[in-house]
């Protein structure tokens, strides 16, 4: 399990004791973990810019719908704005000029690089494997996504509520790309396989083992 999603296992909490609410929240997760797994059994992908500027959206849209309601202190935002602004868009606010050669390579890099753990964890809860050149295409595209998220709750923040006229800019989510490399035949790398595997490293009761493993082996259909 470490070779394919980076760690020995997931753990997902339910936040909650109301048996009601966890059989609800129960079945979502179960949803998220067999797409997760899907993506994963198709390899590394390719992804174009159009795909990356959807993913870009589904970024946008957590970022907004998690901080309307109460964004809180405007002066936070502000400041995390002016940071995105001197990397990203410099010309909204007053920085040294970069002249040398190494210093304009150390600003692309921290430009390119700004968002690039948003972007990682949003590829790892979707189980997205890309190859190099779509992860730089989908860090340019978060780049301005988030940009464009946090400028829509400072507004909210000073008490307008007004809708984003770009918040319509994104496509809608298609990432059903070609993978790069075949899918791994290999019983080893076969979901039910890797759980198997995990679940006797965890020493996962029998009632968790019997709950899980019918939905993982969905993944293999």
């Amino acid at each position: 399990m470490v070779s394919v999603i980076g760690k020995k296992g997931l753990r997902r909490s339910l936040n909650t004791r109301d048996p009601a609410v966890a059989k609800v929240e129960h079945a979502h997760i179960s949803a998220e973990v067999e797409s997760q797994w899907r993506n994963l059994r198709q390899g590394v992908r390719s992804i174009s810019q159009k795909q990356a500027f959807t993913i870009a959206g589904e970024i946008y849209r957590e970022i907004v719908s998690q901080n309307e309601d109460n964004p809180g202190n405007l002066n936070t935002w502000g400041a995390m704005l002016l940071s995105d602004w001197a990397v990203l868009k410099p010309e909204k606010v007053k920085v040294s000029k970069l002249t040398t050669p190494a210093q304009k390579a150390v600003c692309e890099n921290a430009r390119l690089n700004r968002h690039a753990r948003i972007v990682r964890d949003y590829l790892s809860r979707k189980g997205l494997l890309v190859d190099a050149e779509s992860l730089d295409r989908s860090k340019i595209a978060v780049n301005e996504a988030v940009c464009q998220a946090r400028e829509h709750i400072l507004r909210n923040a000073k008490g307008d509520y007004r809708p984003d006229p770009d918040a319509g800019r994104f496509p809608q989510l298609e990432l059903d790309a070609k993978p790069l490399l075949e899918t791994a035949t290999d019983a080893s790398m076969l979901p039910t396989t890797i759980f198997d595997s995990y679940a006797k490293e965890a020493e996962l009761s029998y009632a968790t083992i019997k709950s899980w493993r019918p939905m993982i082996a969905k993944v293999e259909e």
